[in-house]
């Protein structure tokens, strides 16, 4: 079912916010969330909008290298990291 947001005149779709800054789960659904929740109903999101199925599994050695270099390339780089 689609999300329903309280604003100033009701609920609606379609969410509006007044201030200028981030706001919180707890701030936006008007009650305390937690990570399991969160990180359940991503997963779920996730799953519907691609069409598949997410299941836990370990990273193979071709990932993980991968992630190590990308780590090295990136983050490790002066030159990128004051690109941003």
């Amino acid at each position: 079912p689609p999300v329903k947001w309280k604003g100033r005149g009701g609920w609606s779709s379609t969410p509006t916010f007044r201030r200028a800054h981030a706001v919180g789960l707890r701030e936006v659904l008007g009650e305390e969330v937690s990570f399991g929740e969160v990180a359940g109903a991503l997963k779920a999101g996730v799953e519907r909008a691609l069409g598949v199925r997410l299941r836990p599994d370990a990273l193979s050695e071709a990932e993980r290298a991968e992630a190590r270099e990308t780590a090295r390339a990136r983050y490790e780089s002066r030159a990128w990291t004051l690109a941003r």
